[in-house]
C-alpha cells in the first residue's frame, strides 16, 4: 500500500496536488507549511482540520480576530480546499453511480430539458416535482451576470449570488446584543449543539458561546450551526436544503423555531442562522438542511410558518432554488457536491463560461447541470434517471423520497 501523502508546503501546493482525500481523512492528520492538523469531520458531513493544541486553537481564533475578520484562518482554508478536492473527485463517479453507468447525454432534450414529471405547478402533487422555469430562469439570470466578470471564476460568480439579498431593514444594536444572548439560552437547550462555524472540528467544551462572545469581537458577524446532539446523517442520505427568509427583527424568533424543529424532527439533519450583524445582507441567512423530500420539506415549512408571525416571512427566492413557500426556497445537493448550494451553482457557472464552442448559454447550462447530476428542467432538483437509462425502478423526479 502506497503512503498517505500528508505533508505540503503549502495551501497552493494541497491545491496543486492530486491527494486522495479519502485516504487523508482516515489518516487524520496533514502537515502545511510545517504545521501540523487534525482532520475531522463536521455535523453537516464537511471536513474540518484544528491545530492538536486544542489550547493552541482556541488562542488563534481569540487572538486573531482581526485576521479572522478580515478574512479565512489557515486551518479554514486548509479545510476549504480539502472539502473543494473531496466535492471535485466524487461528484462524477458519484454521477456515474446514480444513473446506471448509462447516462447519454445526447438522450436528453437540452432545449427543452426532460424530467420524469408532469408536475407543471409551483405545488407539486406528492411524487411530483414543481415546474422549474423560475428557477431556471434565475440560475440562467445569474450566469448572464456571471458573463460580464472580467474573471468569471468560482469564488467571484458566488459573490455574485450572496450580493442578491432580500429588502429588509438590519437589527438595532439593542436587538443585535439581545439576539446574541438568546444564543447563550439556545445553547443550553437539552438534546441540541449550538456553537461559532467558526469553531467547527473543535470539542464542545472548547466552542461555548459566552466565551466565544466575550473574547471574539466579530461574533455578531459569524454563521452559528445547530445540530442534534446525536447525528442523524448517514453516508446513504441524499440532502437538500430549506433557506429561510424574515425579516431581521424576527430572527431570534426563528432561531428558537429552528431548534425547536431540529430538535423534533426526523427529517431535518441540522441547521445554521447568521449572526446579527449580518442576517439579511445575504441571499441566505438561515438554512435546515435536510433530507431531500420535497413533500415533507414543504410540510416542515409550513409547520415552521406557523411558528413565527406571518409578516415575519419576505418573498426571496435565492438564485437557482425552488420557492416553496413566502420566505422558504428548496434546493438538492447530489452526493459528493458542495453542502454549498451557491458554490455548487457557481461550480456550475463556471464551467458553463469555460466552453467557448458557439452554441446558446442556455443550452450550456442545461449540459452543465445534467453532467453534474441535476435536473435541466428545474436545477433546484438532482436529476433521476429514467427507466430508459437505467434497470433501476422509475423513482420520484430530483430523487424525491440537507
Amino acid at each position: 500500500m502506497n503512503p498517505v501523502q500528508s505533508r505540503f508546503t503549502s495551501i497552493e501546493a494541497l491545491k496543486d496536488s492530486t491527494v486522495d482525500v479519502r485516504a487523508l481523512k482516515a489518516h487524520g492528520r496533514i502537515e502545511v507549511n510545517g504545521k501540523h492538523y487534525e482532520i475531522r469531520a463536521a455535523a453537516d458531513g464537511q471536513l474540518s482540520v484544528q491545530r492538536p493544541d486544542k489550547q493552541a486553537a482556541v488562542d488563534k481564533f481569540f487572538k486573531s480576530a482581526s485576521h479572522l475578520l478580515g478574512g479565512q484562518s489557515q486551518s479554514m482554508r486548509i479545510a476549504q480546499t480539502l472539502n473543494e478536492k473531496a466535492a471535485a473527485a466524487s461528484a462524477r463517479p458519484q454521477l456515474t453511480r446514480q444513473l446506471g453507468g448509462r447516462l447519454n447525454l445526447q438522450q436528453i432534450n437540452l432545449e427543452q430539458g426532460q424530467s420524469s414529471s408532469s408536475a407543471t405547478a409551483v405545488t407539486a402533487k406528492e411524487g411530483e416535482i414543481p415546474d422549474g422555469k423560475k428557477a431556471f430562469a434565475s440560475l440562467l439570470a445569474w450566469t448572464k451576470k456571471a458573463q460580464k466578470l472580467k474573471q468569471p471564476m468560482r469564488e467571484t460568480i458566488y459573490h455574485l449570488f450572496k450580493q442578491e439579498t432580500p429588502k429588509s431593514k438590519p437589527m438595532a444594536p439593542d436587538a443585535q446584543k439581545a439576539y446574541m444572548e438568546g444564543f447563550k439560552k439556545l445553547e443550553r437547550t437539552e438534546g441540541i449543539d449550538l456553537w461559532p462555524q467558526g469553531l467547527d472540528g473543535m470539542n464542545k467544551e472548547d466552542r461555548l458561546i459566552g466565551v466565544y462572545m466575550a473574547e471574539h469581537p466579530g461574533a455578531g458577524k459569524d454563521f452559528y450551526r445547530i445540530v442534534p446532539e446525536h447525528s442523524r446523517r448517514t453516508e446513504e442520505d441524499d440532502t437538500g436544503r430549506l433557506t429561510i427568509g424574515v425579516e431581521p427583527r424576527y430572527a431570534g424568533e426563528l432561531a428558537k423555531a429552528m431548534t425547536t424543529l431540529i430538535k423534533s424532527e426526523g427529517n431535518v439533519l441540522s441547521g445554521k442562522i447568521a449572526g446579527p450583524e449580518i442576517f439579511g445582507q445575504r441571499t441566505d441567512s438561515a438554512i435546515l438542511y435536510v433530507r431531500s423530500d420535497y413533500a415533507e420539506t414543504q410540510a416542515l415549512g409550513r409547520k415552521l410558518q406557523s411558528m413565527l408571525p406571518a409578516q415575519a416571512f419576505i418573498d426571496h427566492t435565492p438564485a437557482g432554488m425552488q420557492s416553496a413557500g413566502k420566505g422558504l426556497a428548496y434546493a438538492e445537493t447530489v452526493k459528493g457536491d458542495s453542502s454549498s448550494h451557491g458554490l455548487s451553482r457557481a461550480d456550475i457557472i463556471a464551467t458553463v463560461l469555460s466552453d467557448h464552442s458557439s452554441g446558446a448559454l442556455e443550452k450550456k447550462l442545461k449540459t452543465a447541470l445534467a453532467a453534474k447530476g441535476y435536473n435541466p428542467d428545474n436545477p433546484a432538483f438532482r436529476m433521476t434517471p429514467t427507466p430508459m437509462l437505467t434497470d433501476t425502478p422509475p423513482s420520484r423526479a430530483g430523487s424525491l423520497p440537507h
